[in-house]
């Protein structure tokens, strides 16, 4: 009976050893397809800062539509949340970017697109200044508001999957 139990042990014990291992494989392939698909990206308009991936647009279009082709391509206009961000962002690409910040919800009350509010510290001197029913916001060096119908290109930012 203790030989029939331990052998039961022993056959169970190589179960959880081979599920732990085959768990561990397809882990591994994951990341292997992870850093493959970051490698593609980058060398295909994908900028890499910190831990986040860039995509700068070679083509101009309105806000809405720029965060629409952001969320088709898996990624959110980008949010900047540090003066060296802002530093990244202001230097690659064209001068004018779309970014993921508005006050379409509540007037006056420019937010992310993740829900946080923007540090002054980020906007150009005089700016949010809405003038002309400026609900979106664009990098111009520095934060501005800008009429959303306006025509810009845009920058997308997603996490990088490691």
């Amino acid at each position: 009976m203790i030989n029939s139990q331990e052998e039961k042990n022993k056959e169970d014990l190589l179960q959880n050893i081979q599920s732990v291992e085959e768990n561990i494989s397809a882990r591994i392939a994951e990341q292997i397809k992870n850093l493959w698909q970051f490698g593609s990206e980058e060398n295909s308009s994908w900028k890499r800062f910190g831990s986040k991936l860039y995509y700068f647009s070679q083509t101009s279009n309105t806000w809405e539509k720029a965060r629409e082709q952001c969320v088709a391509m898996g990624a959110t206009l980008a949010m900047v949340k540090t003066d060296e961000q802002m530093a990244f962002l202001a230097n690659e690409g064209t001068p004018k970017h779309w970014l993921g910040l508005s006050d379409i919800s509540t007037e006056g009350t420019w937010k992310w697109l993740d829900g946080s509010i923007p540090d002054k510290r980020l906007w150009a001197p005089g700016e949010p200044n809405n003038e002309g029913e400026e609900d979106c916001g664009e990098i111009n060096g520095r934060l501005n508001d800008l009429q959303c119908d306006r025509l810009r290109p845009w920058v997308c930012e997603k996490s990088i999957a490691i």
